[in-house]
């Protein structure tokens, strides 16, 4: 899957992408006002397409999430590790992009949790409960009864987890208001902990190291901010999202895309929206 390509400038053009909504239908719900707090959305993935496969390219994240396949069986496939996706998938923060096949039949529910929901509510992952939700996910075809099921879940677990730092929110929130550029005593400052504190219960609550987690939240800013823009230059991006220089902006990109800044890699709609979590 290849996008926009523009060779031999410092300055970004305005993507457009195909709309490839045909081959998937994407519905996305709020979570109930007990759960916002925890969970960005519900989304229900469905392929419409009865032929070959659709190669789709996941962005890197930092909310981790849940995936049940209701389904058929086999119809997600991770290319990396060439093999076929669980029943059950939990989607774990990632530094790196990669690439799933999708094949027809795919219906999955996605739960985006917020970057630190996934703790708040779970604690460590209780695998046995979540497969039982998943077996009573597929004896419904009715998405607001799954809907249902998935709320009704996740309120009882959210009360058997009392065990976060309530700091940790607070620096996340840090984070995402700075573009990813807080420093590390301005969240010491912001959380009232020591820097060791902070780094073990981000870790611990957000699945993913402190440093990586700022940086990909800049990168993000920075890629949203380029899509809404017709032209930029690379130095104004570098100056604009706390970047050393413009060589530091393309390290940080070939990092997270595999490639140099004049090959957009991410589109922003249809199925890519959906796992763009």
């Amino acid at each position: 899957m290849r996008g926009f390509f523009y060779a031999g400038s410092e300055r970004f053009p305005k993507f457009i992408w195909p709309n490839n909504l045909i081959m998937f239908r994407v519905t996305t719900n709020i979570p109930s006002d007990v759960l916002l707090p925890y969970i960005h959305s519900y989304q229900l993935i469905e392929s419409t397409f009865l032929s070959g496969y659709e190669d789709k390219l996941v962005a890197p994240h930092v909310i981790p999430g849940l995936a049940f396949n209701i389904g058929r069986p086999q119809t997600i496939c991770d290319l990396q590790r060439r093999q076929f996706l669980e029943s059950l998938i939990i989607l774990e923060p990632n530094s790196q992009p990669y690439s799933l096949r999708f094949f027809p039949g795919t219906r999955m529910i996605m739960l985006n949790f917020k970057s630190d929901g996934y703790y708040r509510v779970f604690g460590s992952p209780p695998l046995p409960c979540l497969e039982e939700l998943r077996s009573q996910l597929k004896e419904t075809d009715r998405y607001r009864e799954q809907i249902r099921l998935i709320e009704s879940f996740l309120t009882t677990t959210l009360k058997h987890n009392k065990k976060y730092c309530r700091s940790i929110s607070s620096a996340i929130a840090l984070i995402y208001s700075s573009n990813g550029n807080a420093s590390i005593h301005e969240l010491e400052k912001e959380t009232f902990i020591t820097k060791r504190t902070l780094e073990r219960h981000f870790l611990k609550q957000t699945g993913m190291n402190l440093k990586i987690f700022s940086r990909i939240v800049r990168f993000k800013k920075m890629m949203k901010y380029i899509a809404e823009q017709q032209t930029i230059s690379l130095a104004e991006l570098a100056r604009k999202f706390g970047y050393y220089d413009q060589k530091h902006l393309r390290q940080e990109y070939l990092y997270f895309t595999g490639s140099l800044p004049e090959v957009r890699q991410f589109p922003a709609t249809g199925l890519e929206q959906a796992l763009d979590f």
